[in-house]
């Protein structure tokens, strides 16, 4: 917001001087310098509708707090000593990208030292105003970096004040959700650091047939192994600096964690959307206070069974299913943001349309089920053979998501002619054509960071105790991408193979099959072909890949 004409200074008094932008930076350097908050009025329209005319800001020093992308500041810049206050979009070493949120062009990278200080408080007609100041300041920040928010901006303005002139009162504002936004083709083509999944403990309270990672609850080596609060917050800081919006929090079970609060709040804190996997058991009073005071954007839940005799034989731990009920019942009941999720498994096939039932009546916006089983990531041999006898058969899956008709129609739309003979994919030796490493990654908890969850190859491991998170993603993820394959078995299946989007096979999961990354695996070859006979009995040229 650019301070031209004749802005105010709103002095105790409650009399108002008008004074020139440079005579307001000059008070304003003052005032901070004394360790005291500045407060002015707002003028003109480039922080459109997060800011608006009239409006009263408060402007205080930040001593050595580092500023986040998304911050309001206020600033001198340096070519044409204009005094503006607009939005911080990407920080570059000791240098801020600002830009305004109503504007097409940015200010430009701005030294840290042209910053007078930070915008903490914005009143209007005497009431706080938060929005574009608290957690979704980064959302705010990144859809701004993409040319996604000034369009939105500039309607918004056009409706707003077409409506004023027209003496209107109603309110024109119209959301779009996440999910749904133009955001996301928009980054889908670039590397650009969106979220990042924590894996706070590998231990549990159940003990799974199926689960690739769980240790015991009371394993003490691998709870001495575990990311500290302080190493959590110091790799949080460094990927929300570097643009992350939000954080999974995952395991083993998290809540085993004596400080899953602190950690919680540490990222919390830090204006992350925090998301949270749990298999509810664990949850209390306690739990639900601290979620209603702090909420999660949502807690997922996985649903092993709706009865004792199912879910205890697959998580082989006597009273979990009394508890499961008790933790998610005291979630729905205060009204937690839930989300329900299933595995296809053996042990539990017969009961899997009684849970897709039971998970929807619940959370009807949302249910989803995983028909596949990663290996175990350390190759623990006999639980490998637990996870094998676990696996339904590639008929079994495609039959399974034929009958689910909101599966098999995103199924259908993924793939668009598959079976036609047209499609060539380009001859390439590189291994990785997935994701992995786009737009987030994961930390194991003992801190390795990683592509993706499945991938545990020691070649694609960073030790983020040894280094830091901006050379992992800078210049460790760009070296795994370009790893390539001279294995002709690989070459002249997997990497040309049509049906690959119907298939379990990347890299990470190829490793965890084989101990190659670059090997086929005959399970997902017959699991892809048992899809591709079902779509058959539709247009087959309603298949991409």
């Amino acid at each position: 917001m650019h301070q031209r004409d004749k802005p105010r200074l709103v002095i105790k008094k409650r009399s108002e001087w008008p004074l020139s932008g440079e005579a307001v930076s000059e008070l304003m350097r003052a005032v901070l310098e004394k360790r005291r908050p500045f407060r002015f009025r707002a003028k003109g329209t480039s922080m459109f509708p997060f800011l608006r005319e009239g409006d009263q800001m408060t402007v205080v020093s930040v001593g050595r707090r580092q500023f986040q992308i998304g911050d309001i500041v206020a600033f001198i810049h340096p070519e044409s000593k204009k005094f503006t206050v607009h939005r911080v979009i990407k920080r570059k070493g000791k240098r801020l990208l600002i830009k305004g949120d109503n504007n097409v062009g940015s200010d430009g990278l701005i030294p840290e030292t042209n910053i007078l200080g930070l915008v903490n408080k914005i009143e209007r007609a005497g009431k706080r105003m938060t929005f574009g100041l608290g957690p979704g300041k980064r959302i705010i920040a990144l859809w701004n970096r993409c040319q996604l928010l000034f369009p939105t901006c500039l309607r918004f303005q056009n409706t707003f004040f077409r409506s004023q002139s027209l003496g209107m009162k109603k309110s024109f504002v119209s959301s779009t959700s996440l999910p749904e936004s133009a955001f996301w083709e928009k980054i889908q083509y670039k590397r650009s650091l969106i979220y990042f999944n924590l894996e706070i403990t590998a231990r549990c309270n159940n003990d799974c047939r199926h689960c690739f990672i769980v240790l015991p609850a009371g394993d003490k080596v691998a709870k001495k192994k575990e990311l500290s609060v302080e190493e959590i917050s110091r790799i949080a800081d460094e990927a929300v600096s570097m643009g992350a919006l939000w954080c999974l929090i995952g395991g083993g079970e998290p809540l085993l964690r004596e400080d899953f609060f602190d950690i919680f709040l540490t990222l919390k804190k830090k204006g992350l959307l925090v998301v949270i996997f749990t298999n509810a058991v664990l949850i209390t009073k306690k739990h639900i206070r601290f979620f209603q005071k702090y909420p999660p954007r949502d807690i997922e839940v996985t649903v092993y069974g709706v009865t004792k005799e199912t879910y205890e034989r697959i998580t082989r731990t006597p009273g979990s299913f009394e508890a499961f009920r008790h933790g998610l019942d005291l979630l729905l009941k205060n009204g937690i943001k839930v989300r329900l999720k299933a595995m296809a498994l053996r042990s539990g096939l017969h009961e899997l349309p009684k849970i897709a039932r039971f998970c929807r009546e619940r959370t009807k916006d949302y249910f989803r089920f995983d028909p596949f089983l990663n290996m175990r990531y350390d190759g623990d041999a006999t639980r490998n053979r637990e996870i094998e006898s676990e696996r339904l058969h590639p008929s079994e899956i495609a039959t399974l998501e034929r009958s689910d008709t909101e599966r098999f129609k995103m199924l259908q739309e993924k793939c668009v002619k598959i079976f036609s003979e047209e499609i060539v994919r380009p001859p390439s030796d590189l291994i990785f054509h997935c994701g992995a490493g786009s737009s987030g990654f994961d930390v194991s908890y003992d801190g390795y960071f990683r592509l993706c969850t499945s991938l545990w190859h020691p070649d694609c491991l960073y030790d983020l105790k040894k280094g830091s998170l901006r050379e992992a993603w800078n210049d460790f993820v760009p070296k795994v991408l370009q790893m390539r394959s001279g294995r002709p078995e690989f070459l002249s299946t997997c990497r040309v193979c049509p049906l690959i989007n119907l298939c379990f096979w990347c890299p990470a999961n190829a490793h965890l099959e084989t101990g190659e990354l670059d090997r086929p695996v005959e399970y997902f070859c017959r699991v892809a072909r048992a899809r591709t006979d079902q779509l058959k009995v539709l247009d087959k040229a309603k298949c991409r890949v």
